[in-house]
């Protein structure tokens, strides 16, 4: 959704770590294109890909207010 302020992107279904980690990489090009001032994120917790996923968002991050 993009509504001029706003911009969201769905990595899909929480419980579908593959289908994040897939999407991830798009999602974040398609979110920084737009030059946003701010980006929120959350990280998916527990095992498998969950820490990949979520050290691929830390490392996207300019600077972590919150983990």
């Amino acid at each position: 959704r993009d509504d001029g302020r706003i911009c969201t992107a769905s990595l899909g279904d929480e419980a579908d770590l593959t289908e994040a980690a897939r999407r991830l990489y798009a999602a974040l090009r398609e979110i920084e294109a737009r030059q946003p001032d701010l980006m929120f994120a959350v990280a998916p917790g527990g095992t498998g890909l969950a820490p990949a996923v979520a050290d691929r968002l830390h490392r996207a991050a300019e600077r972590v207010v919150t983990t």
